[in-house]
């Protein structure tokens, strides 16, 4: 899902860039601005109470574990790569020249077949 790969990604940077790395430093980085409109889950905070309260329905009678895997972005067709240099990190990078890919099951056999 979307959302494992977002904590993947800010815990890259937390090791890469800053330790207190956050929402707010993904703009300063190449490609950043785009990851946080496809792959950071929606804030409920910013939504009124009682739109929250209809979105949150359908999960109170649902189990912790089911909660916390299908809360956030849920998307399983995804693919980018990320590369590395030594004074930065640049996501959305050319796929096949990237240091590290991060993709889904899906994603991958979508490129296969692409190919």
């Amino acid at each position: 899902f979307r959302k494992f790969a977002f904590n993947f990604v800010q815990r890259l940077m937390t090791l890469v860039m800053l330790p207190n790395f956050g929402k707010k430093h993904f703009k300063s980085i190449s490609g950043g601005a785009q990851f946080l409109d496809e792959y950071s889950s929606e804030d409920q905070e910013e939504m009124p109470e009682n739109v929250q309260k209809f979105l949150n329905k359908p999960m109170q009678n649902k189990p912790r574990d089911f909660k916390n895997l299908f809360q956030g972005n849920s998307d399983d067709h995804f693919r980018m790569g990320i590369k590395l240099t030594k004074s930065s990190v640049k996501l959305f990078s050319d796929f096949y020249k990237s240091d590290i890919i991060l993709a889904s099951p899906l994603g991958l056999v979508t490129l296969i077949n692409d190919a």
